[in-house]
């Protein structure tokens, strides 16, 4: 998903795969409004940084461990 610049999404699905729900559901909405706008608004970027660096840690042990 890199590729098409679909990073929001790639979050998204990594706050499903670790089933942070919460997060997942705030990722979708950013999301959602990043479509509607047509490009990532400085505010939602913030937010889906700080929600990857929340999570990222826990990813990268998972993924180190495959």
């Amino acid at each position: 998903m890199e590729d098409w610049n679909r990073h929001g999404e790639n979050i998204e699905m990594c706050c499903k795969y670790l089933k942070y729900d919460k997060l997942a559901k705030k990722m979708e909405h950013i999301n959602a409004l990043h479509d509607l706008y047509g490009y990532l608004i400085p505010e939602l970027g913030k937010m889906r940084d700080e929600i990857w660096q929340e999570i990222s840690d826990d990813f990268y042990k998972i993924k180190k461990s495959l």
